[in-house]
């Protein structure tokens, strides 16, 4: 068996957009935007944005639309999925997807990096505008396992 991995840490480039499957199940598409720098033979070089498309699947899709918002960092990990379609003309067109579903795949929300925004900060941090990152998995946990309480 082989699984392909992609692990990004970037930025929304907008707010999660939450549809519905024929199923029934929840998927949000999001774009993360992370850098490329480039660089010739030891000097500095220019950053460039490069997107990437995210679908996030299932019940974790429902969070997401709650708690993130374009700009903030966002840490995942997921399978890639390859698409085309083909246009009006005949033309074959490919992209790829970064999918979040099933138990090897997760989402870390980093918090956003204005330090003036603090509305997740913890209540007893009132001196650190630090935001404490929320974990989103799709991993179930098992039936015995005891729920962990949040700092504070």
């Amino acid at each position: 068996m082989t699984f392909v991995r992609v692990e990004l840490i970037g930025h929304l480039g907008s707010e999660p957009l939450l549809r519905y499957a024929l199923d029934g199940t929840a998927v949000a598409h999001l774009r993360v935007a992370t850098d490329r720098y480039l660089s010739a033979a030891g000097r500095p070089g220019e950053s460039r944005a490069l997107w990437h498309r995210v679908e996030v699947w299932g019940p974790l899709a429902m969070v997401l639309q709650a708690h993130a918002h374009k700009g903030e960092r966002v840490f995942l990990s997921g399978s890639l999925d390859y698409r085309r379609w083909t246009a009006r003309d005949g033309t074959c067109h490919h992209f790829a997807v970064i999918k979040i579903a099933g138990p090897r795949s997760f989402l870390r929300l980093l918090g956003n990096s204005r330090p003036s925004d603090a509305a997740r900060a913890w209540p007893d941090e009132g001196r650190s505008t630090q935001t404490q990152p929320i974990v989103v998995t799709t991993a179930v946990p098992s039936a015995d396992a005891t729920p962990t309480e949040a700092p504070g």
